[in-house]
């Protein structure tokens, strides 16, 4: 069956739900991880699996008979109901964006950019995500299966160039805290997956099994996150704890034939990973924002949530303190609201409602 124009396949969400994990990764923060012990890092994926297929079930659920959205629950309650639960979910999508670019601001001004005011780098992703975004959620599935390939291939190169200097002595043993610490961290990775909660909203924009897309991109990145930090334990030992970002730091170690700095091949990549991450939620956003306030979707209405992932970003005043505000619970509280409390209330009210009437 030929994709209709304008609709997001389950390839192109698995590739673009593959390039946003990819861009947190690498800015995994030492900082905020003094929980997770360095001999659990590499078995994490098992965990999040489970928190991922976990909030995954509405929406597996939703899709059972015919492509819908949250929203079309909604509408079956009330018009104003549906208004009110569109602006609270995109008020969710662009904080999330305005998270990742948080984070795109500390790699560039750590790395990149040093002593460049953040603003600028702000001001010059806010504008290219939302040209980006401008282009549609098909636009951003074919560029983001593009790079997750690069990405793919640049961390393999990373990894085999860096492989002579794997030390197996520097690994620690695993569940030295028990397994309850163990699944108290996967599900705050789970946690820090907002992605997972944009499926929920595409409806018909969405096309495909989205039943075998999710636990394969849930599984494929859980065994790359745990290989790269397997790798991350295995070369950098205990420097790796003192490193704010050990993966960075593991590239700028990485050689491979003509490629000396593979660290700047990864760093242009992950660049491409955060305008792509913030443009998918800003796409996202306005979608449902004009379907509930507007006959048809409008560009400004795309360049204005563009404009507000930035600017909360900005008001802010510092990317440090965004991160902080995430890593303080909300990003877990958001978690349990909007990927498993919201949608699965509405699905039981809806279920309910049809048994009345069906009487």
């Amino acid at each position: 069956m030929t994709k209709k124009k304008g609709r997001i396949g389950v390839t192109g969400l698995v590739s673009v739900l593959f390039v946003c994990r990819a861009m947190t990764l690498f800015t995994f923060l030492q900082p905020e991880n003094t929980g997770l012990r360095q001999g659990d890092r590499p078995l994490l994926a098992f965990s999040f699996f489970l928190f991922g297929m976990l909030a995954s079930l509405p929406l597996f659920y939703l899709r059972k008979d015919r492509p819908r959205s949250l929203l079309d629950v909604t509408d079956g309650f009330s018009k104003r109901f549906t208004k009110i639960c569109c602006v609270l979910f995109s008020g969710y999508l662009l904080w999330s964006a305005a998270f990742g670019e948080a984070r795109f601001t500390l790699l560039t001004g750590t790395v990149l950019l040093r002593g460049v005011n953040n603003v600028w780098p702000v001001m010059l992703l806010t504008l290219t995500a939302g040209i980006v975004a401008l282009k549609g959620l098909e636009a951003i599935g074919r560029a983001s299966g593009v790079i997750a390939v690069l990405l793919i291939s640049t961390v393999i190169f990373v990894l085999i160039s860096t492989a002579n200097r794997f030390d197996v002595t520097n690994l620690e043993a695993p569940l030295k805290d028990g397994p309850g610490m163990f699944a108290v961290n996967g599900f705050h990775a789970a946690a820090r997956t907002p992605e997972l909660f944009v499926p929920l909203l595409l409806g018909e924009s969405l096309s495909g099994n989205i039943r075998k897309g999710i636990p394969f991109f849930l599984i494929f990145f859980g065994v790359t996150a745990g290989v790269v930090f397997l790798f991350i334990s295995g070369v950098l030992g205990a420097y790796g704890e003192g490193q704010i970002l050990p993966l960075y730091t593991l590239t700028t170690l990485a050689k491979s034939g003509v490629l000396e700095r593979l660290d700047n091949v990864l760093s242009g990549l992950w660049v491409l990973c955060a305008v792509l991450r913030s443009a998918f939620f800003v796409k996202t956003a306005s979608g449902i924002l004009c379907r509930a306030f507007a006959k048809s979707e409008k560009k400004t209405v795309v360049l204005c949530c563009a404009a507000v992932a930035g600017t909360a970003l900005v008001l802010s005043e510092s990317e440090t303190r965004l991160m902080k505000t995430a890593s303080s619970g909300i990003s877990d509280v958001c978690f349990i609201v909007f990927l498993i409390l919201v949608p699965s209330v509405l699905l039981l009210s809806e279920h309910r409602k049809k048994i009345r009437y069906s009487k």
